[in-house]
């Protein structure tokens, strides 16, 4: 009995110390270079960021932007691509209707995808009808 406690103890201690290495390459800072407003549906808006590794090093192996709509589960994944500086990434993301999408970045470090803020998308009518 005592021989297997030591068997499961030592596999719960090496799950957990695996646990710990997977999330040991880092975390990132994902900054947006400006909030996405005005978005319409059906129009490509360019977002720009730049991710650095631990807050300080500029981040160059990649990023994606997911979004999708609230009240769906149907994600879309967009590759972002490195523009300007090391660590800088812009994507085009074009939401197909109007709502409030739900969206967030992944730079491959840890956490998998930093949530953002809710974006509101508009029609064509209701951005013109707005703007007069």
């Amino acid at each position: 009995m005592k021989k297997l406690l030591g068997i499961v103890a030592t596999v719960a201690l090496l799950l957990a110390s695996s646990m710990t290495f997977a999330h040991a390459g880092g975390w990132a800072v994902i900054t947006l270079d400006k909030i996405p407003t005005d978005v319409i549906a059906n129009q490509s808006v360019t977002v720009g960021f730049m991710i650095l590794q631990h807050g300080k090093t500029p981040w160059t192996n990649g990023a994606r932007v997911r979004f999708k709509p609230i009240a769906s589960s149907e994600y879309t994944v967009v590759q972002a691509k490195p523009e300007g500086a090391p660590g800088h990434y812009v994507a085009e993301l074009t939401f197909p209707s109007a709502g409030k999408y739900t969206w967030a970045i992944a730079s491959g470090l840890y956490p998998e995808w930093q949530p953002l803020s809710v974006l509101s998308v508009t029609t064509a009518a209701e951005h013109a009808q707005a703007k007069a």
